[in-house]
């Protein structure tokens, strides 16, 4: 009898205590402080990319600063600061609009006023912008206050669709067997285009292998083998030699420098459009 009172007497407690707590609400984050949107991914950085279209115009850069609270009922305001461990240049490659940003009343981002003059900036660069904050009207999470913001361009795609083009290969002793009419080159998607000839016919000419189809990414005219060639004779890929090939928009030529390890041939597919 004595065992069952102290029950009841513990369960009469649990009901108080936990009797006491609105079901209808629950905390579950009560912080609040500004963090850098780029600071809070595993490297602690965050690449943009930006088209550039030699406009003039330059790009909003799409650089966040957080609340990480619920939203406010005013608004917050944060300072910052581009440090000098960046290497992209101001005035050249970006423009800052202001040392601080505000994040609006109700709201939980705002974006930095910070501009990127795309046009000034060349294919296969990544330049960095090293923000920190220095001082907010709430707390700010040190440990996400700096964050390095890289920039890079891309550029529409130009390489003409339809018809075909004619391939032939420039280097080596055995350049003349790379020589195919009727090339077809195919917009997949982003940067990136399919070939269906790679290595111009080479090595079906020379030595009855199959076709060498495969990938090439334009980035701004900027040339580089994606998705290898493949034959029996080993994998046609990116040229360590002679580096990215080049496409002459105005003339209608893509070159592409290649590479086949298993028979340590260098060469350069050389298209034309018919």
């Amino acid at each position: 009898m004595k065992r069952n009172k102290l029950s009841y007497i513990f369960l009469a407690l649990v009901l108080v205590l936990f009797g006491c707590e609105d079901p209808n609400t629950e905390t579950i984050f009560d912080l609040t402080f500004v963090e850098l949107d780029a600071a809070t991914t595993a490297s602690g950085s965050r690449t943009y990319t930006y088209l550039r279209e030699n406009d003039g115009i330059n790009k909003a850069s799409g650089f966040q600063v957080n609340l990480a609270s619920q939203p406010l009922s005013s608004a917050v305001n944060v300072n910052f600061e581009i440090l000098s461990t960046s290497t992209a240049i101001e005035n050249v490659h970006y423009v800052v609009n202001g040392s601080s940003v505000t994040i609006g009343a109700g709201e939980n981002i705002a974006e930095l006023p910070i501009e990127i003059i795309a046009d000034n900036i060349n294919a296969g660069e990544v330049l960095s912008i090293v923000i920190h904050l220095t001082s907010a009207d709430v707390e700010i999470n040190e440990g996400l206050s700096e964050a390095a913001h890289n920039i890079q361009i891309s550029c529409p795609p130009n390489i003409p669709e339809g018809g075909t083009w004619t391939g032939v290969t420039t280097e080596g002793v055995f350049n003349a067997y790379g020589n195919q009419p009727n090339v077809v080159i195919t917009y997949v998607s982003g940067t990136i285009y399919e070939v269906s000839h790679l290595a111009a016919s080479y090595f079906e000419n020379f030595a009855a292998g199959e076709t060498t189809s495969g990938r090439i990414s334009n980035v701004c005219d900027a040339i580089t083998i994606t998705v290898d060639g493949s034959t029996r004779y080993g994998a046609v890929t990116s040229s360590p030699a002679n580096g990215a090939g080049t496409f002459d928009p105005v003339n209608n030529v893509l070159s592409v420098p290649w590479y086949n390890p298993t028979n340590d041939i260098e060469e350069i597919s050389v298209f034309t459009k018919n």
